[in-house]
C-alpha cells in the first residue's frame, strides 16, 4: 500500500447501522450482536438448536444483581423475574449453554455457562427487590452462574456446536442489515436483530462459503467513501554510520574517514478493510476468515550514501514508525487489529570512495488484497516516478561497490478467533540498488549515451535500478491458504533501470575482469542477460569481497600484512586504499524509470 497520497478509493457504503435489539430474547436458536457504532461496523450471528443459545439479559427474564462490566470470565449473581422466559436457560441443562449478556455486565457479548447453583448470598438490593415486587413474580432463589469465554473447552456435544456468521468493516456507519441469509427470518430474507431473536424465526442450513462471498460482495459494491487515513509521516533517518581515524599508508595521507547511509522519506496514505467469518465456534480458526483490504498510496524518498570507508554493512530492519489502527472487536469470538508499520533496511559492500543520491518514487492506486488469494489477477496500478540520480566515485581506484536500500511500509493484521491467535500482512518494498565497477582512474563525467571524458586506461560500468514489490503473507499456521506451497502471494513485483552504462577504456575494463579473480559473479556481457540476483549479494554481505591479487603480488602483500595490520572500525569497516579528495562525477541527471 504504501510523500503516500491519500487513499481515495474505498469499498464501503455509508448507511445507518441498526442498534442491538434488546426487546427479543435469544431463545429460538439464533442471536445477533452488532458492534457499537464507534468501533467500525459489523454484525455477528450465532445459531444452533433452540437450547444451545439463551439470554440472561432482562429481556430473557433475569435480573442481574452482581456483575463486573470490565471482566470476561467471572461468577455473577442473578435472580429470575419472569419464569416463562428464564426457565429457557435450563432446557437440556444450563451447563455449556451460550448466553447473551447485557451491555453493562461483562466485557464480552457472549459467554458459556460452566456452572449454575443456588448462591450462598441470597440478599437482594432494595432497588432490585422493588422491581421484582412491581412485576408481581413469585420470589425465586438467587442463582450463581459461572461464565467462561474459553469456547474451545466447552462441551458442545450437549447442545450441538454453535455456528458463527460475522462480517464487519473498518468504516463506521455501514449498513449491516442488508445481507441476505436463509438463517433468520425467512419471510424478510435479511439479517436483523428482530428476525434472528424472534420466536417465529425459521432456521435452515447455510453454506459458509456462499455467506462469505455474499458478505464481501455487499461490502465491495458500495460508494467510494469512508477510508481511514494514515497520519502523514516524514523521516530523515540515518540507517548506518561509522568513522575511523586512518593512519598514513604509502601515498595515502592520514585522515579521519567515515561512512553514512541516510534515507529521507515522506509516507502518507489511507486504507479500509472488510472481514467475514463463517465457522463453528468450537473449532474456529483462520480457515474461516475472509479479508478484503483496499488501499492507495505513494512513496517519496531519497537515499543518500557518503562513503570514505570500505567494507560490508547490513542494518537489518529498522522500525521508522508504528501505529495501531482502528480494529473490530467481537469479544473473545473474534478480534482483528491492524497495525501500520514502516521499516527501512540497507546492505552494502563498498571498495571505493562514493557519493550517491537517488530518489525512490512510487504511486499505488486502487490496489486490493483478498484473502484467501483469489484465482483472478490482483487489482491495482503501480507506477514509478521520475528520479534524480547523482553518483560520484573516488579517482585512481580499481574497485567494486554494491548497495541495496529498502523502504517497507506494511499493514499487519492480528487476528484472534476464539482464543486462537494468528496474523496476516500486506507489505510494500520500495528499493533501489547500485552495482558499480571501476578500473584505473575514473575522472570526468559521462552522459546517458555512454560518451565520456575519462582519462586513458580508465573504465567501468554502473547500473542503478529501482523496484517495487507488493505482497501478502501469513503466519505459519496459515501456510497454503495463499497458495499450494507458499506463505505469501505476490500482488506486484517489478524492477526499473534508472541508469545503466559502461564508460572509459572497455579493453582495460575487460582485461581487469580477465586478469582478476573476484568473489562477485559478473554478468557474461554487460547489458545482456539478467543481473545477478540481489539475494546472492545479500547472502555474502559479511564476506571479504576484495579482489584476489595476481600471484606475483601475493608475497609482497604477505610481508606488508605482517608488518602492519590495517585498522578496522568497531563495525568492521576499513580505511580506503585510495586517497581522499575530490570525487569524479559519474552521473547527475533526472531519469524516467518507465522509458
Amino acid at each position: 500500500m504504501v510523500v503516500l497520497g491519500v487513499l481515495s478509493v474505498t469499498l464501503f457504503p455509508i448507511l445507518t447501522l441498526a442498534a442491538n435489539d434488546w426487546t427479543q430474547p435469544c431463545h429460538t436458536g439464533g442471536c445477533q450482536w452488532d458492534l457499537p457504532s464507534d468501533r467500525g461496523s459489523g454484525t455477528m450471528l450465532l445459531e444452533r438448536s433452540h437450547t444451545a443459545i439463551s439470554d440472561v439479559a432482562p429481556v430473557g427474564g433475569w435480573t442481574i444483581l452482581d456483575c463486573d462490566a470490565t471482566t470476561a470470565d467471572q461468577e455473577i449473581r442473578l435472580v429470575c423475574h419472569d419464569p416463562s422466559k428464564c426457565d429457557h436457560l435450563y432446557q437440556n441443562g444450563a451447563e455449556n449453554t451460550l448466553v447473551r449478556l447485557p451491555e453493562d455486565c461483562s466485557s464480552e457479548p457472549f459467554a458459556v455457562v460452566t456452572r449454575v447453583w443456588d448462591h450462598d448470598n441470597q440478599s437482594i438490593p432494595p432497588s432490585a427487590r422493588s422491581l421484582l415486587e412491581r412485576r408481581g413474580s413469585p420470589q425465586r432463589s438467587v442463582q450463581g452462574i459461572s461464565l467462561s469465554t474459553d469456547f474451545a473447552s466447552a462441551d458442545f456435544n450437549q447442545h450441538g456446536n454453535v455456528s458463527v456468521f460475522l462480517f464487519g468493516s473498518s468504516v463506521p456507519g455501514l449498513d449491516t442489515q442488508t445481507l441476505e441469509t436463509s438463517s433468520c427470518d425467512s419471510t424478510a430474507g435479511y439479517l436483523s436483530s428482530q428476525g434472528c431473536n424472534s420466536p417465529s424465526t425459521a432456521l435452515s442450513p447455510l453454506n459458509p462459503e456462499e455467506w462469505i462471498l455474499e458478505a464481501l460482495s455487499k461490502l465491495a459494491g458500495g460508494s467510494q467513501n469512508g477510508s481511514y487515513a494514515f497520519p502523514d509521516q516524514t523521516f530523515q533517518t540515518n540507517l548506518f554510520n561509522d568513522s575511523l581515524s586512518c593512519p598514513q599508508s604509502g601515498t595515502v595521507p592520514a585522515f579521519g574517514w567515515s561512512i553514512s547511509v541516510d534515507l529521507n522519506s515522506t509516507v502518507t496514505g489511507s486504507f479500509n478493510y472488510a472481514v467475514a467469518v463463517a465457522g463453528k465456534l468450537a473449532a474456529l480458526d483462520a480457515a474461516a476468515v475472509s479479508l478484503l483490504v483496499s488501499f492507495n498510496s505513494t512513496i517519496d524518498s531519497t537515499l543518500s550514501l557518503d562513503a570514505d570507508l570500505t567494507g560490508s554493512l547490513s542494518t537489518g530492519d529498522i522500525t521508522l514508525f508504528s501505529i495501531g489502527l482502528p480494529g473490530l472487536d467481537f469479544g473473545s469470538i473474534f478480534k482483528i487489529g491492524p497495525t501500520f508499520n514502516i521499516y527501512a533496511e540497507a546492505d552494502a559492500s563498498i571498495e571505493a570512495n562514493l557519493e550517491l543520491d537517488v530518489d525512490i518514487l512510487y504511486t499505488v492506486s486502487g490496489s486490493q488484497l483478498v484473502y484467501p488469494s483469489p484465482s483472478s489477477p490482483a487489482q491495482g496500478t503501480y507506477a514509478p516516478g521520475d528520479s534524480n540520480v547523482r553518483l560520484s566515485a573516488g579517482p585512481n581506484v580499481t574497485a567494486r561497490a554494491q548497495l541495496s536500500a529498502h523502504l517497507k511500509p506494511s499493514l499487519e493484521f492480528g487476528l484472534s478467533l476464539a482464543g486462537h491467535d494468528t496474523g496476516l500482512y500486506l507489505a510494500l518494498d520500495a528499493f533501489t540498488e547500485l552495482d558499480l565497477s571501476l578500473t584505473a582512474a575514473a575522472s570526468g563525467s559521462i552522459s546517458s549515451d555512454g560518451s565520456n571524458s575519462t582519462s586513458a586506461g580508465a573504465g567501468g560500468c554502473v547500473d542503478i535500478f529501482t523496484g517495487l514489490s507488493v505482497s501478502a503473507g501469513a503466519d505459519a499456521d496459515l501456510l497454503g491458504l495463499f497458495g499450494p506451497a507458499d506463505d505469501k502471494v505476490v500482488l506486484y513485483d517489478e524492477e526499473f533501470d534508472l541508469y545503466k552504462t559502461c564508460f572509459g577504456d572497455s579493453d582495460a575494463f575487460q582485461k581487469q575482469k580477465r586478469d582478476s579473480t573476484s568473489s562477485y559473479n559478473y554478468r557474461p556481457a554487460w547489458g545482456s542477460g539478467r543481473r545477478v540476483p540481489l539475494l546472492l549479494f545479500e547472502q555474502n554481505l559479511r564476506k571479504d569481497h576484495r579482489r584476489v591479487p595476481p600471484p606475483g603480488a601475493v608475497a609482497v602483500m604477505e610481508v606488508q600484512a605482517a608488518a602492519s595490520t590495517p585498522p578496522k572500525s568497531g563495525k568492521g569497516l576499513s580505511c580506503s586504499a585510495s586517497p581522499a579528495g575530490e570525487l569524479a562525477p559519474i552521473v547527475s541527471q533526472k531519469v524516467n524509470a518507465t522509458r
